[in-house]
């Protein structure tokens, strides 16, 4: 949905997209240095993918309040920007 407004120049919902969704990603992220992939990573796990528990040293857990705020985050968008179907797109 980013890729296409970028692509079509639609500046309303690039700002959109960039203060409901990325933002708050990054906000969380910057929290604790390390988080780039281990924030991935839960996220992946919240969506229901199967990642496989814990990260490698040196990357550090997700701390649980991060983690839940992570999850309300996902839930917003999710709520906000349901993922399309296959016979729709962005």
């Amino acid at each position: 949905m980013f890729y296409n407004a970028l692509k079509d120049n639609n500046q309303d919902t690039i700002n959109e997209l960039y203060k409901d969704v990325i933002l708050p990603l990054n906000n969380v992220r910057k929290k604790r240095n390390g988080y780039a992939v281990s924030l991935l990573k839960a996220g992946m796990e919240i969506v229901g993918l199967p990642v496989g528990g814990y990260v490698r040293p040196p990357l550090i857990q997700v701390e649980k309040d991060h983690y839940d705020q992570l999850e309300t985050i996902l839930k917003k968008v999710f709520e906000k920007y349901p993922v399309p179907t296959k016979s729709s797109t962005y």
